[in-house]
């Protein structure tokens, strides 16, 4: 486990597990298909090894069967992250604009179906 603690604020806590598994590393989150790539086979008898503070990044070192890899964690994406800290998900959607700020619009399906005046008008919306 990695504990943060930043001045002022709560402990957060974070598995080695779920680090390693959300590593952005080229090898780890290539730029072409922006998708994380690590194996779970990857995952297996982790330890993590070092961790170290670089200006506004974490370094991160592990160990395991399929070998040593490491990687920088920025601290704010961390905080911003965070799976233990009680409350800090409501918080952040607060804070989120919705991807839907009306109400969706509502057709009767068989209005639509039936006639030309009925998909034109359902097209409109």
């Amino acid at each position: 486990k990695l504990k943060l603690l930043c001045d002022g604020e709560l402990e957060r806590r974070y598995h080695g597990v779920w680090l390693r598994h959300n590593c952005r590393c080229p090898e780890c989150f290539p730029a072409y298909s922006q998708q994380n790539i690590v194996h779970h086979s990857h995952l297996v008898d982790l330890k993590l090894t070092n961790a170290k503070v670089e200006g506004d990044n974490i370094r991160i070192e592990w160990k395991s069967i399929t070998g040593n890899h490491s990687c920088d964690f920025g601290i704010d994406w961390l905080k911003d992250y965070d799976y233990t800290t009680p409350g800090i998900h409501e918080e952040r959607r607060k804070k989120e604009t919705p991807l839907i700020t009306e109400s969706l619009p509502i057709s009767d399906y068989h209005e639509v179906i039936s006639s030309d005046e009925g998909y034109y008008e359902w097209m409109k919306q």
